[in-house]
């Protein structure tokens, strides 16, 4: 475990000590950014250059140590697999070991250091059917292995944890490290002017890491506990998605429809989602165009 937090914080004490493990991700890494314009922030990722604290979270007796050590208010679990969600179905054992197995052991852990505890979960946990929108009392049925660890996670949470926080969230596109975000991969694609490949029939509501990140910290700061559904207004394709993104952004990406019905593991097609649960609380989530706009102001 090697710890960095020196010029980390500046600008005097802050409000709540913060604990973020999966700093380096897209939502850790915007979550950092964010909540470190007013509290106490410390970035765990397993071997990020950004990250205020090196460590390996399955490394039980660890990660313990550290929150025995730093005392954190709150814990944000952004933890996820460096796999695709088609992969996971092969790696089970390392997916169940970050999607299910760690979230139990922070939410065991919750009870013991009294911190409140933060996952970031998946609306993959509800099944997409067309024509139905889902809120946060909707019939839970996890359709691939990713969902089934994400959803059991929660489960878990919920018996163990006794202040907790559940964002169900999909789609967050931005900046980050590990660049695999639909963002980041048409980005990449359109600069060396190679086509990319995006479904027409898979339906979802995405949301700019920046924009997650913002309602997170006034979940946060509000004290909100329970399952919200964190994602944006607008229900597009990802192929309407990718259509988006090359027009805000100017490029020329050649995009080539496919549907999903070829992959390997049954997905969620059509991921309504209710947020007025949230948007009562932190006010209203901002549009596509907006959030589009705010992730060209932050790549400048």
């Amino acid at each position: 475990m090697l710890i960095n937090l020196h010029e980390k914080r500046k600008g005097g004490v802050k409000d709540i000590k913060i604990l973020i493990l999966g700093s380096s991700g897209v939502v850790g890494s915007h979550l950092v950014k964010e909540l470190r314009k007013a509290h106490e922030v410390i970035g765990v990722a397993k071997s990020s250059e950004s990250a205020d604290v090196k460590l390996d979270v399955k490394d039980e007796e660890e990660l313990e140590k550290l929150i025995e050590g730093l005392e954190p208010e709150v814990v944000v679990n952004c933890v996820k697999p460096a796999l695709s969600t088609d992969k996971m179905e092969e790696e089970k054992e390392l997916s169940y070991e970050l999607n299910a197995a760690l979230p139990e052991r922070l939410a065991k852990l919750q009870r013991k250091y009294k911190y409140k505890l933060v996952q970031i979960s998946t609306d993959w946990v509800y099944e997409g059917k067309k024509g139905k929108q889902y809120n946060e009392s909707s019939p839970l049925i996890a359709k691939n292995y990713y969902s089934e660890t994400k959803l059991e996670a929660e489960k878990k949470i919920q018996k163990h944890a006794a202040d907790y926080l559940i964002i169900r969230t999909e789609g967050v596109f931005g900046i980050d490290d590990k660049g695999t975000n639909i963002f980041l991969r048409l980005k990449k694609r359109a600069e060396h002017k190679e086509p990319m490949s995006v479904p027409t029939d898979q339906f979802s509501q995405p949301i700019y890491g920046g924009e997650l990140a913002r309602v997170i910290r006034v979940l946060i700061e509000k004290d909100a506990k329970g399952i919200f559904n964190v994602v944006g207004p607008q229900y597009v394709s990802r192929y309407e998605f990718a259509c988006e993104l090359c027009k805000a952004f100017e490029w020329q990406c050649e995009l080539r429809a496919f549907s999903i019905s070829g992959r390997k593991i049954d997905v969620p097609r059509n991921l309504e989602v209710d947020i007025s649960k949230v948007e009562a609380i932190v006010g209203k989530i901002k549009s596509l165009d907006e959030q589009i706009e705010m992730l060209k102001e932050e790549i400048g």
